[in-house]
């Protein structure tokens, strides 16, 4: 085989495994408001992560056992230091904040799962994540199930635009599903 010839299979291989399918699914649930309001429709880019890292701050649908996946902002990325402070969460050293700026808080028995599953693990481990939702109050996430495998995140997801006029906007025109948020 010439090396033209390897180049080119490999760029097929390496094309092959970077697929990115686009759909626009409404997004249900309270747990990332108020930045997306339930029933908004958002973009889910499954596959994603296949050919892109995940970063702090993304929004990540993932499978946990239920039919819909879930949708979660990332917080902790694998190899992040982390500490429970009371009824609140520090990862390296900073406090948690949704997107208006406001520090996470729980409740007693969420902190006692954190602090329990802290105790084992002072860094998030290789592969896995700390997940939470915008809404401390409205949302299930990491505080009730711990960490999130890679393995199971299927996508990302991008919430629509505000214009100058503050009313959401999303241009991908794909059939929608159903993404679950709660």
């Amino acid at each position: 085989m010439t090396r033209h010839c390897a180049l080119a299979i490999a760029m097929l291989l390496l094309a092959g495994c970077c697929q990115v399918t686009e759909k626009t699914v409404p997004l249900q649930g309270f747990s990332l408001m108020p930045a997306v309001p339930d029933g908004t429709p958002v973009t889910l880019q499954y596959g994603y992560y296949k050919c892109h890292s995940i970063q702090r701050g993304d929004i990540v649908a993932f499978r946990s056992g239920g039919e819909q996946p879930l949708a979660k902002y990332v917080r902790g990325l694998p190899g992040d230091s982390w500490t429970i402070n009371g009824t609140g969460i520090s990862i390296n050293s900073e406090p948690v904040k949704n997107s208006e700026g406001k520090t996470l808080v729980m409740d007693a028995a969420a902190a006692s799962r954190l602090a329990q599953l802290n105790a084992q693990y002072k860094t998030v481990p290789p592969g896995n994540y700390l997940v939470f939702s915008d809404d401390w109050y409205a949302g299930t996430d990491s505080r009730q199930f711990g960490f999130v495998d890679g393995r199971d995140i299927i996508g990302r997801v991008i919430p629509p635009q505000r214009k100058a006029t503050g009313n959401l906007t999303n241009t991908a025109g794909n059939k929608p599903n159903t993404t679950k948020t709660t």
